[in-house]
């Protein structure tokens, strides 16, 4: 099993864990006063779909905690919402910043060999209202902070290609 680590400090874990709390708290409350006010007046088996939402709404929260992008000996994981990809690290070519006409925002990039660009769930923080900085649960970093792992990320990349001389 690949040993996976975040080379950046996005939320604490007991952080993380918190705000995952509060948010379920947040989300479930109103469910769970339905769910008494129907309890009361029906039976229990009406309450199925309910829990069916609240499971739901758990794992989107625990998905929203696994966004991000890691490093390891396999390459680059990067996790969204709804999914993973491991880039190789002889697959890497270029990691950038770069601007993203989508959300007009700058999101860090990885570049393969044969020129596919990877957009990562991590992006510059940005406080907007009408818009979103970056895709859905993005890891919003401090523009020097995302800038500082573009350049480690890319030079991890160039040490880990580079050919070995016998």
């Amino acid at each position: 099993m690949a040993q996976w680590s975040r080379p950046y400090q996005h939320i604490p874990a007991p952080l993380a864990f918190v705000r995952a709390l509060f948010v379920s708290t947040l989300l479930m409350a109103p469910l769970v006063y339905v769910a008494s006010r129907v309890a009361g007046e029906a039976s229990w088996v009406h309450l199925v779909p309910l829990a069916a939402v609240v499971a739901v709404l758990q794992i989107l929260v625990w998905r929203h905690l696994l966004v991000g992008v890691a490093v390891g000996d396999a390459g680059i994981r990067v996790r969204t919402m709804w999914r993973q990809t491991v880039v190789p690290w002889a697959a890497v070519q270029r990691v950038l910043v770069v601007e993203d006409p989508q959300y007009r925002n700058w999101i860090l990039t990885i570049v393969t060999r044969d020129g596919t660009r990877i957009a990562t769930p991590v992006c510059q923080r940005a406080f907007r209202i009408a818009r979103p900085p970056g895709p859905l649960g993005c890891v919003m970093l401090p523009a020097a902070e995302l800038e500082a792992l573009g350049h480690a990320l890319d030079a991890m990349a160039v040490a880990r290609n580079r050919p070995v001389r016998a």
